[in-house]
């Protein structure tokens, strides 16, 4: 998502608190007929919004930091496997079995992101949530997938036994593992943060009942109490709303 649709959300969810300032400055001639728009409803809603807000902030940051830790943790796969490969090739392995591993790395080395399609609004939902929390991650199961077989072809060679470290077995099934591990975190905070966006979205844009709406509710009634003209709805009509697409 684009740092002006969140900035976007904020500024909704601010003026909003504007807005409900506003009309307790009216006192007694703020009195609308429809419960929902009353201080004692209007602002619990801005105080949901914002809470929703800070939630979207803190899973995003959980996101983000398991985002890098995958990077961290994928960083040294590519040229790994070549040395894997050429270790094998020095053992005298078999021709056919030298193949079979290089086809592996290929697939490793051959992986590319999987190009994102935004989602579009629709007039029942008209701010989706962003679809694009996790654009490469089919690849990143495959390429744990090809690194997974390659192990396992390596590992059922008795001509394989490398004397560094990090070409042994367990080192790269380790690693292989911890792939697993960082992989499965980013999915899981990619989960929290697009349900935490989907709360947000329907706090803020309902079409019913959200804070957009009902900031256009609100306008309509102070415009009703004073008319067009009246200072009072001058200074309301001033703040503004958006509606934004995720």
């Amino acid at each position: 998502m684009s740092s002006t649709s969140e900035k976007g959300h904020a500024k909704n969810v601010a003026n909003f608190e504007t807005l409900i300032t506003c009309c307790t400055g009216y006192g007694a001639d703020y009195q609308p007929s429809n419960a929902l728009l009353e201080i004692g409803k209007i602002t619990p809603q801005w105080q949901e919004a914002k809470n929703l807000l800070s939630n979207v902030d803190t899973y995003l940051t959980e996101h983000n930091a398991a985002v890098n830790a995958r990077v961290k943790v994928f960083k040294p796969l590519k040229k790994l496997s070549t040395k894997l490969i050429n270790s094998l090739a020095s053992s005298k392995a078999a021709p056919e079995t030298i193949e079979d591993a290089k086809g592996f790395k290929r697939k490793i080395d051959g992986v590319r992101a999987q190009k994102v399609i935004p989602a579009q609004p629709t007039p029942e939902n008209p701010a989706p949530v962003d679809n694009s929390i996790s654009p490469n991650q089919q690849s990143i199961d495959q390429m744990i997938q090809h690194f997974g077989r390659l192990i396992k072809l390596l590992a059922n060679e008795p001509k394989f036994k490398p004397n560094e470290e990090d070409l042994k077995i367990p080192a790269i099934t380790a690693l292989h593992t911890e792939m697993e591990k960082v992989n499965t975190l980013v999915k899981q905070t990619a989960v929290a943060l697009s349900s935490s966006r989907i709360k947000r979205n329907t706090a803020l844009y309902n079409l019913e009942t959200g804070l957009v709406q009902t900031a256009a509710d609100i306008k309509k009634y102070v415009k009703s109490v004073y008319e067009a003209g009246s200072p009072q709805y001058k200074q309301i009509s001033k703040i503004q709303f958006r509606r934004y697409k995720n």
